[in-house]
C-alpha cells in the first residue's frame, strides 16, 4: 500500500466513525492537535507536524456520550470490519478505550506501557485527579485510538484531552513554574 492509499484509508475510517457517532447523537472530536496549526510550546516555538493529520502515524478520536463505549464495542466489528484490530488484514490498528472514571484517583505511573495517566502541569507529581487526566494506552504505529467519554465534565475533559495529547506528542509534560 502506498502512503497516499494509507492516508485515504485512515481518512475514510475517521469519517465512518464520525458518521456513526453523529447518527447515535454522540459528540465526536478529532483531538489531534495538528489539525489546525502546529502546536506551540511554552516558548511559542512551533513544534511537531503541520496541519495534515495523516503525516503523523497516530490519530486520536474522542466520542462523547453516555453509553458510547459499550455501543461502540458492540458495533465496531460491523462498522469497520476491514479495519478492525482483530482483522488479520488490517492496515492499521483501531483501539477503543473507556474514559477514566472521574470518581477515582489513580497514581501516576509513566513507566507502565499498558496504562499511563498524564497529569496537568499544576498537579502534584505523585497523584493525578481523574477529572484532569486522560487515559492513554500504549500506541503501536499506524493506530487509531478511540476514547469514549461518559464524564459529567465533558467540556473540561475535551480541553484536557487536547492539552494532554499535545504533551504526549511533543515532548512530555513539564511542571509549570510556581
Amino acid at each position: 500500500m502506498t502512503g497516499t492509499q494509507g492516508q485515504q484509508l485512515r481518512l475514510e475510517t475517521c469519517r465512518m466513525l464520525e458518521d456513526w457517532a453523529r447518527k447515535q447523537d454522540y459528540g465526536f472530536r478529532n483531538l489531534y492537535p495538528g489539525n489546525h496549526e502546529p502546536y506551540r510550546n511554552r516558548l511559542s516555538e512551533s513544534v511537531g507536524p503541520y496541519p495534515d493529520t495523516f503525516d503523523y502515524p497516530l490519530t486520536y478520536l474522542l466520542v462523547e456520550g453516555s453509553g458510547a463505549y459499550d455501543q461502540l464495542i458492540d458495533e465496531i466489528e460491523d462498522l469497520l470490519p476491514a479495519h478492525s484490530s482483530s482483522s488479520p488484514s488490517a492496515q492499521f490498528r483501531i483501539e477503543v478505550m473507556r474514559w477514566i472514571d472521574e470518581e477515582q484517583e489513580w497514581p501516576l505511573a509513566p513507566e507502565s506501557q499498558e496504562m499511563t495517566l498524564f497529569r496537568m502541569p499544576w498537579e502534584p507529581t505523585h497523584m493525578s485527579r481523574t477529572e484532569m487526566a486522560v487515559q492513554l494506552t500504549y500506541w503501536p504505529e499506524k493506530s487509531i485510538t478511540v476514547s469514549c467519554c461518559e464524564s459529567r465534565h465533558i467540556s473540561r475533559n475535551r480541553e484536557t484531552a487536547r492539552h494532554m495529547l499535545r504533551s504526549v506528542l511533543y515532548g512530555g509534560i513539564q511542571p509549570s513554574s510556581p
